[in-house]
């Protein structure tokens, strides 16, 4: 099956072309979002895989249809971003993930918290590390330690 993937990162790339590995479909990997002026990239996709960010509206949606999209897996339990009406009327089945593991959001916190502590050592020891999402500035006068989430 050829699918277009939307909203991609470095790790959903790295994740499902391992995964693929079992089923052999034909995976290509858009970085931007979903909308109405990108869905023209999904046209002679039977699926697309979708992200949070994506908007899946009634004018996204028809050009999907009209390009031959007859499934969208989202890669999220949510699906506010899916205007449900118009894909029952477009006839496309919508597929998505049915929930998360309970300790999802606890191990998601102690993960940043993990991050945050390297951060605090390497600041501390007058080495620069940022990241797109974090920064971290320490204060020897005062001892504080600011993290700034971008």
């Amino acid at each position: 099956m050829k699918i277009a993937v939307f909203s991609t990162k470095t790790y959903d790339r790295h994740f499902l072309e391992k995964v693929n590995v079992n089923y052999n479909h034909e995976l290509v990997f858009f970085k931007p979002n979903l909308d109405e002026n990108t869905a023209i990239l999904a046209m002679g996709f039977i699926a697309v895989c979708v992200f949070v960010n994506d908007q899946l509206n009634r004018e996204t949606l028809e050009i999907l249809a009209q390009g031959g999209t007859r499934l969208i897996a989202l890669r999220c339990a949510g699906y506010n971003n899916v205007d449900l009406t118009a894909v029952s009327q477009l006839q496309i089945t919508v597929v998505r993930v049915p929930a998360y593991s309970p300790y999802a959001v606890a191990e998601h916190a102690m993960a940043l918290i993990y991050d945050i502590k390297i951060m605090a050592l390497l600041k501390f020891r007058g080495v620069s590390y940022e990241t797109s999402s974090t920064e971290v500035e320490f204060v020897p006068k005062t001892k504080f330690l600011i993290v700034t989430l971008v």
